[in-house]
């Protein structure tokens, strides 16, 4: 079934040079205008904070191997995004495989970057793309900084947090914060695979708890 929908939509043939960055484009904008929206309900729903999106959130400092640590309800909602992004464009003109392939590779690229703890030569050189900084401290605080990909939804819509940690709100009070160590590791570091194996495992013993 998968293969003959990916016949239906997909094409392979090379495209024009300027088509296969354009599609990615788009397809990143409406993807991540989905995630700002799902994840920023995530936050301000109490029943799907506490049953779906806080088991996200029991490490306060992020990790590489972190970003994948969600509720499958999260996985669910979050993949809708990539599957609009492609459908929108397909009405508009056929997409490239090559274009979606390359958006696949450059959004976990991108979520890894963010829950990684580190500052990235690359992507915080870039304008408007988001940095582990703000990640971090959405989760140190728990709310605004919504985006994912682009922080440009935090600035239309009015969730973008400043530098100056706050309290958090009644809503995530009951959230466990598990004493997970904060430590910053350097890119190099050959220990990181360590560190983030090490901070799964505290994870899960805090779950079992």
């Amino acid at each position: 079934g998968l293969y003959f929908f990916g016949q239906a939509v997909f094409v392979t043939s090379v495209p024009a040079w300027w088509i296969v960055p354009v599609q990615v484009l788009a397809i990143f904008l409406i993807d991540d205008l989905w995630f700002y929206g799902c994840h920023r309900l995530l936050h301000q729903s109490r029943f799907l904070f506490k049953h779906v999106h806080r088991i996200h959130h029991r490490a306060v400092t992020p990790f590489p191997l972190e970003y994948i640590y969600v509720h499958p309800v999260e996985w669910l909602l979050g993949s809708v995004g990539s599957i609009l992004g492609v459908a929108v464009l397909f009405m508009v003109m056929p997409v490239s495989i090559y274009a979606f392939w390359i958006y696949c590779a450059l959004r976990n690229l991108h979520e890894i970057d963010i829950h990684s703890d580190l500052t990235s030569p690359i992507s915080s050189k870039i304008p408007l793309v988001s940095t582990c900084e703000r990640h971090d401290l959405h989760h140190a605080q728990f709310r605004g900084n919504y985006s994912s990909t682009f922080d440009i939804w935090d600035h239309v819509f009015g969730t973008e947090l400043n530098t100056q940690r706050r309290e958090d709100d009644q809503l995530h009070e009951a959230a466990p914060r598990l004493p997970i160590q904060a430590t910053v590791l350097p890119a190099s570091s050959p220990d990181w695979v360590r560190y983030g194996l090490n901070q799964l495992a505290s994870i899960w013993s805090g779950r079992l708890l």
